[in-house]
């Protein structure tokens, strides 16, 4: 949660301070304030490629943890449960 909170807020005082500092025209203040929202849209963009990656990684080593789990049994003549896997 303090990443997000320290991302928002620096993103909001880099927003008032771009604005600040804008010639007092509409199409001025939304020039400067365009690479606050730049910024955050990048960050989102990159952290939703953080997650479906992660959540295929997870997802592969889970499968084949699950895949040895039941080769192992097997070999064992035993049978595999769902408490075996820990993920």
């Amino acid at each position: 949660m303090l990443p997000w909170t320290l991302l928002i807020l620096g993103s909001l005082a880099s927003l008032a301070a771009n604005v600040a500092v804008a010639e007092p025209t509409v199409w001025s203040a939304v020039i400067h304030a365009w690479p606050s929202f730049a910024l955050a849209g990048a960050f989102e963009l990159l952290m939703r490629e953080f997650r479906t990656a992660a959540k295929s990684v997870h997802t592969a080593s889970a499968a084949d943890g699950q895949g040895h789990l039941d080769e192992a049994h097997s070999q064992l003549g035993t049978q595999s449960s769902d408490k075996d896997v820990q993920v």
